[in-house]
Order: C-alpha cells, then structure tokens, then sequence
C-alpha cells in the first residue's frame, strides 16, 4: 500500500464544533485541534477521546479522532469513529458529510477495502463530479491496473481542475508504477499553457524538470525566483545541482540569505553544494549556522548531511556516532536506516 494523500484540512475545525453551541465545554477539544496542527497525534487523540464525552461536541470529535488515527495509519479505528460521525449527525450537512466521507474513503483505501473507498468515491463524483473524487478514483483504479477507467477519470478531474499541480499530480502517480512515460504525456499537454504568476511559473518548471528538460526549466524559474517564489528558489538550486553547477547553486543560495539570513533551508542547499566541491569542512559551517534556526523539517535534512560528511572525510566513527543519535530522533528516515547499514560494515 502506497502512503495514502490526506485529502482534508484542518483550518476551521473549531467552526462546526461553535454552530453547536457547547454547553459543558472543557477546552479538550482546542488542546486536540492545536495537536493535530502539530502532528502531536497521542495528545491530540486523548483531547478528542475526552472532548468526545461531551454531547454537543460527539459528532465533531469523532470525526477528528478518526482523521488522527488516519494520520497515523491506523485505518481500522479511523474508518470505525468516522463511521460513528456520520451516523451520529442528527440534521443535515452536505459541506460536513462530504468532508467526512472523502476521510472515510481514504481510510476504507488504506484499510484494503478498496471496493468501499470506489463507492465513497463515486457518491462524491455524483454529487458534486468533484475533481478531487475522480482523480481519487483514477488513483485506486490505475493501482488495480484497470487503465481506461483510470484515464477516463484523470480526464475528467484535469477537466474540472486544468490546473498545473493537477496534471503534476497525475504524473507522479504514473511514476509511483514506473510509467513515467505515460505520465509524461500529461505534463505535455500541460507545458502548452502559458503560466500566470509566480506559482504557475514554479509549478510549470516542476513540470520541465520532471520531463528532464533542464534548460526551459531554469529560464521559467529565474522568473518565478525573480517575483519572489521561495518554492523556485529551491528548485532551481536541485537543477543547478543535478547540472554540476554548484556555482550557480551556491550563488542563488547566497542571494537569498541576503534577504533571510536565518534560513535553515538555504545553509542546507550550500552544504550540498560543498559536498559536491568535496568542501567538507565548509559543509560542516553551513550545516551548524543552519542549526541554529532550523525548524524540525530542516533539522533532520542539515543533521543527516552532516552524517553524509563524515563519511566522506572518512570518520566513520564520528558518522557511526552521529547516526546513532539520528535514528534516536528519526527512527522512520528510510535512507538513514539504509545509511547505517552501511555504517555498520566500515
């Protein structure tokens, strides 16, 4: 089972939740909202399981407790209390349900029953021929290689949603089979349109880059770069970087720690580029000023290129050490699990 796409969002939790008007309100279901924001799932789902006790607020909380357990993949309990929502609901509300059942197909997905998640899919589709629910759809059926009624949806979903990210969207789940070429098709169809802003211009570049095609799309992202696109800035830099030219990289890099010189994300692209010049030492600086004001995500990057350094300047003790307190913090990282595998045998 391929990891599943969370469809929903949590802005606006609170608003079904106040239209009830709680009566014996505890503040548990803020605490769960505000944990689930931040990923904390054990508290978000023992705020819900409390919140869940108060009758006003039982319908709303069962919804979030089956999204956390979503969230953490354990899809049998999240389609038992997203059940338990939609049942529960005593008056209608189309926006509501709907939202609940693109959960339930996601966890119905997720916990193989891929028959249930088609029939979610398909109700949305007749309600509303939700692009969403037909690129869902066209998902489960491409995995189950059923190609024509996966292509029939991907058609119509870019039919209702023509934009970029949803024709990038398609592709990828090609890639994910190892159809790159048939998903290329898609993004060919896409590059003819001419992009709007600078998040057409990034997502346009995404598209050339995915095709290979280097040149157009470094000319459409200095573009996206030039009308503020941070997204273009770090694309750019990969393509730099895949082109072997670590100059160019480094220079956008730089340019942009002009504007932010706290940005984590920016030191991590230069320590990359000093790897690549077998510049360890000057990797090493750049990784412990990225430190300093990294958020959890540019943490792990800067802290597992740091291990990749002392690799290459041969310190395998101090990589095996480094490694040891990554995987503490970081069990999950599938390439640093590999990494140490190779660590072990030096």
């Amino acid at each position: 089972m391929k990891k599943l796409m969370i469809i929903g969002v949590l802005s606006g939790l609170l608003v079904f939740a106040s239209a009830c008007g709680p009566k014996d309100y505890t503040g548990a279901y803020d605490s769960g909202v505000k944990a689930l924001k931040e990923n904390d799932y054990n508290t978000a789902l023992a705020s819900f399981l409390k919140s869940e006790k108060d009758s006003d607020l039982e319908v709303e909380s069962s919804r979030l407790i089956g999204i956390t357990y979503l969230k953490m993949g354990d899809y049998k309990n999240a389609v038992t209390y997203l059940n338990k929502s939609l049942n529960k609901l005593g008056f209608k509300s189309e926006d509501f349900e709907r939202d609940v059942r693109y959960y339930l197909a996601e966890a119905c997905e997720g916990s193989g029953d891929t028959k249930r998640a088609i029939k979610l899919y398909t109700g949305l589709i007749d309600g509303q021929e939700d692009a969403e629910a037909y690129f869902l759809r066209g998902r489960i059926y491409l995995e189950q290689k059923e190609e024509e009624k996966a292509e029939d949806d991907f058609k119509a979903s870019l039919a209702k949603d023509p934009g970029y990210n949803n024709y990038i969207r398609v592709y990828l789940l090609y890639s994910e089979e190892n159809r790159e070429a048939d998903g290329a098709a898609y993004l060919e169809d896409a590059v003819k349109k001419e992009p709007e802003g600078e998040k057409e211009q990034y997502e346009q570049g995404r598209i050339f880059y995915y095709l290979q095609e280097y040149d157009k799309a470094i000319q459409v992202l200095k573009k996206a770069v030039s009308s503020g696109s941070e997204d273009a800035v770090w694309l750019l830099g990969q393509i730099y970087q895949k082109s072997k030219d670590t100059a160019s990289a480094k220079k956008l890099y730089q340019h942009y720690l002009e504007d932010d010189k706290e940005s984590a994300a920016a030191y991590n692209g230069l320590a990359l580029c000093d790897i690549a010049d077998q510049k360890y030492d000057d990797a090493l600086s750049n990784i412990q000023s990225g430190l300093e004001t990294a958020d959890k995500k540019d943490k792990e990057n800067l802290l597992f290129n740091e291990i990749v350094v002392y690799e290459q300047k041969l310190d395998f003790n101090k990589a095996k050490e480094k490694m040891t307190a990554f995987l503490q913090q970081y069990p999950e990282n599938e390439a640093a699990v590999r990494e140490s595998t190779f660590l072990k045998s030096r």
